[in-house]
């Protein structure tokens, strides 16, 4: 009984905190997420957004174990896997980023977000053609992610392939005029070009 009333009052103070945190003010969404998780310590959801604050707050090494364990409470958990991922990511433990994207790719293929940050982990692992296959992914789930073409056209390039790389330029400028790198990088490759 006592832990059903816990329960009750964690959602409680669960959604406070949530505010909390989308008001910007963290530290009062980490103080209210400890005592959701002093309130109940199985609850996935509270270590998954005191993970998602101290991400906010840069504390990454943090955010990594809460994630974990949110995780651990909740194996199916895609949101926790996803932005575990993007943490990771920002650590530069690119490895353990695929690892979760690619969790996520198995659970919910049409998250073209998953793929194009995979895509972009390869990259860095300089396994080209994987990551060139990733942003191909994500834009044939999204044909307008301006952001997948543009990181397409980088790989594209590395490559050789600087056709395709002025193709993907020009379709991330289509879809998103307003980016002055798309253009730089464009002019590039014409210049390589001659």
């Amino acid at each position: 009984e006592e832990f059903v009333k816990n329960q009750k009052k964690a959602k409680k103070v669960l959604a406070k905190a949530i505010n909390k945190g989308k008001k910007g003010e963290l530290d009062d969404a980490l103080e209210m997420l400890n005592k959701v998780i002093e309130l109940d310590s199985t609850y996935a959801k509270a270590y998954y957004n005191r993970a998602f604050a101290q991400r906010e707050k840069f504390n990454n090494k943090a955010a990594i174990k809460d994630y974990t364990k949110a995780i651990e409470l909740d194996s199916l958990y895609l949101a926790a896997y996803y932005y575990r991922g993007l943490t990771y990511a920002d650590e530069s433990d690119n490895r353990a980023a695929i690892d979760d994207f690619s969790f996520v790719i198995s659970h919910d293929s049409l998250n073209a977000d998953a793929y194009y940050y995979r895509g972009i982990a390869r990259y860095f692992l300089l396994e080209i053609h994987l990551a060139i296959e990733d942003f191909s992914q994500a834009i044939s789930i999204d044909s307008t992610y301006s952001d997948a073409y543009y990181n397409r056209a980088l790989a594209l390039s590395r490559i050789g392939d600087f056709n395709g790389a002025i193709a993907d330029y020009s379709s991330a400028i289509q879809y998103n005029p307003f980016d002055a790198d798309f253009y730089n990088n464009r002019g590039n490759v014409h210049y390589t070009q001659k």
